[in-house]
């Protein structure tokens, strides 16, 4: 897995940081964060260089109508006319995950802390 470029580095310790959380890189090159409400917020390095923002929500889909909610939260997203794409995932535990892509030029605390807010947004607009 390829490493997060170092503006994006410095994005993910500035928004760690002003949570008062310790911003450490696990083994495969990923930063990520566990609250409670929230869930798990994730910074990786996509293979073709792009930063990925990924929330997983800790919950169990069952069903296909949850699936196609799920699917139909896949949009773009940005009203600042970014245009980056919300895409929507199962992972490995079957929880739900949305991840928002973007070039490494775009990402600063600002840009991920609104990422995130962006992302939780659709989540809570599916009432999980």
């Amino acid at each position: 897995m390829p490493d997060l470029p170092r503006s994006a580095q410095q994005a993910v310790t500035a928004f760690a940081d002003d949570m008062g959380l310790v911003a450490l890189v696990a083994d495969d090159g990923a930063y990520s964060f566990d609250f409670r409400e929230t869930g798990r917020v994730s910074v990786l390095a996509g293979q073709t260089g792009e930063v990925l923002v990924s929330l997983t929500r800790r919950i169990i889909l069952d069903g296909l109508g949850n699936l196609g909610m799920l699917a139909g939260r896949a949009r773009a997203h940005g009203e600042d006319g970014s245009g980056r794409v919300i895409q929507a995932a199962l992972n490995k535990a079957e929880q739900p995950v949305l991840v928002l892509r973007m070039r490494p030029e775009e990402i600063d605390r600002t840009t991920l802390e609104t990422s995130v807010l962006a992302l939780d947004a659709e989540f809570r607009a599916l009432g999980w």
